[in-house]
């Protein structure tokens, strides 16, 4: 989930985005933030950058946050969009371009929080999802939250994040006769290239979800070690950098 930040008070966006980045990391490691102090510098970034939620101060100089927005949806823009604001009269404005909720000021971590989980939750229903079928009925695990694949043989077994406060890490056991080569190709028509990498012949990894990485080894987010096999350091970990170079929080 990528987020962008829009308040001009300097303290209150320090700490909307170090919230927002501690959030991120415990509940959206692949995510990223970022923190503007105007419309007219975000909408600078807004054509180099794709976020999925903003968090826009309503009473910002010059063009209001209300004005910003309606500028986005006129050119088709659906991006959720939750309002900041210190008068509580000015929260009826910003249904009027479909936002999302709406914060008071001074924020709390605790409502911070429940409205980014909600952002999470419906971003969620929207991302790819890779689609398995499991003792012949059907299933959707959202992409972002599959951290590893195991291939042993005839057996695959997923490890992904399930949703709840904290989130938590499950496990699918299944047979399936996907060699591990047929995974990375069903994973990267979903996804797209570069997020996912084979770093042994048995795993396959979700690098938003690596939180450390050595020549002989990968730490995911969860703690389990994935083994890097040998020759493939190089290949792993510059894919690993490009990879959060893309989406650096």
């Amino acid at each position: 989930m990528n987020i962008a930040i829009i308040e001009d008070q300097k303290a209150q966006r320090e700490a909307l985005y170090q919230a927002t980045r501690d959030w991120l990391r415990t509940n959206a490691p692949t995510g990223r933030v970022m923190a503007y102090q105007s419309a007219e510098s975000f909408l600078f970034a807004w054509e180099e950058e794709s976020f999925n939620l903003l968090l826009v101060d309503i009473q910002l100089p010059g063009e209001s946050g209300i004005a910003l927005v309606e500028r986005l949806r006129a050119k088709g823009h659906e991006t959720m969009v939750v309002f900041i604001t210190g008068v509580k009269e000015f929260v009826f404005q910003g249904y009027k371009v479909n936002a999302l909720d709406y914060l008071l000021k001074p924020v709390s971590i605790k409502d911070l929080y429940a409205v980014l989980e909600k952002a999470q939750a419906r971003l969620a229903r929207q991302s790819p999802r890779l689609l398995l079928e499991l003792g012949g009925v059907l299933s959707e695990i959202a992409i972002e939250t599959i951290h590893y694949i195991e291939v042993l043989g005839h057996t695959s077994t997923l490890f992904y994040n399930r949703p709840g406060n904290p989130p938590d890490v499950a496990l699918l056991e299944f047979s399936s006769r996907y060699s591990l080569q047929n995974w990375l190709n069903r994973l990267e028509e979903v996804a797209g290239p570069g997020v996912f990498i084979s770093p042994h012949r048995s795993f396959i990894v979700h690098l938003g979800w690596v939180s450390r990485i050595s020549r002989d080894e990968l730490k995911m987010a969860d703690g389990f070690i994935v083994p890097i096999a040998r020759g493939r350091w190089q290949e792993v970990s510059k894919a690993w950098l490009a990879y959060r170079r893309g989406h650096s929080a």
